[in-house]
């Protein structure tokens, strides 16, 4: 993976100015992990914890159920909850040039595939003056399936970026 993640935070006038988060340059290769043997008892532990976990989550619902009809006082927001929430309604998100691929020559070793999506730009603004209106901007998005593709697992950088262009 690379690329690079910006933040421009406006610590002077947070109320007023975006945040802008920016990933520019992401290239992402996943394959298959062969490496993993199955283990039927870890499975079946692994089963029974989550079932656990669901049993906790339940009872959890049920005691916030039970506080929910009790009469409670309304609390006002404090200073963090403001302040969080107007970062987060000036908020601008920025994605460019986006690359993420699966490649797998282990489920049938005679047709490797590939599949992947790449993106240009998505760009989340929030047009001067307005809160209320958003602007969504999605530039070439595209998504692919080869068969019988060349695979970018263990080469270079360099290479890989030759290739994909």
């Amino acid at each position: 993976m690379s690329g690079k993640l910006t933040l421009k935070i406006p610590w002077k006038n947070l109320y007023t100015e975006p945040v802008i988060a920016t990933i520019d340059g992401l290239y992402a290769l996943a394959v298959p992990n062969v490496g993993i043997k199955y283990n039927a008892e870890k499975e079946k532990k692994e089963a029974q914890e989550n079932k656990q976990k669901k049993l906790q989550a339940l009872e959890e619902v049920k005691k916030l159920e039970a506080e929910k009809d009790k009469p409670k006082e309304k609390k006002k927001d404090s200073f963090a909850e403001k302040f969080a929430t107007q970062v987060i309604k000036n908020l601008q998100v920025e994605v460019r040039n986006i690359h993420v691929r699966y490649e797998d020559k282990y489920t049938n070793p005679l047709q490797p595939f590939s599949i992947g999506v790449t993106l240009k730009e998505l760009l989340f603004r929030i047009p001067t003056g307005s809160h209320i209106h958003k602007l969504v901007k999605l530039e070439q998005l595209a998504v692919y399936w080869n068969s019988h593709s060349n695979l970018y697992e263990g080469k270079e950088k360099a290479e890989i970026l030759v290739h994909s262009h």
